[in-house]
């Protein structure tokens, strides 16, 4: 079994900080695009009207009563 010198410790720290870097990194740009989409949906829903009234409609119920909308 060979013993690993101070330069072998030094590669394998540097190679997992790294991979840590990049997991961190990826993380970090989802984190951005996912806010970036929520933001983006709440503009164009502002924007297309999102808060118009519904339109009126009656429905009856199943003993015969007639309920609307507008009564409510």
């Amino acid at each position: 079994m060979t013993q690993k010198t101070n330069w072998d410790v030094l590669v394998e720290d540097v190679s997992q900080s790294k991979a840590y870097n990049t997991i961190l990194k990826n993380k970090v740009l989802f984190g951005i695009g996912t806010a970036m989409i929520l933001i983006l949906a709440v503009v164009l829903y502002g924007m297309i009207g999102g808060e118009s009234d519904a339109p009126d409609f009656t429905l009856k119920d199943t003993g015969g009563n007639t309920f609307s909308l507008s009564d409510y």
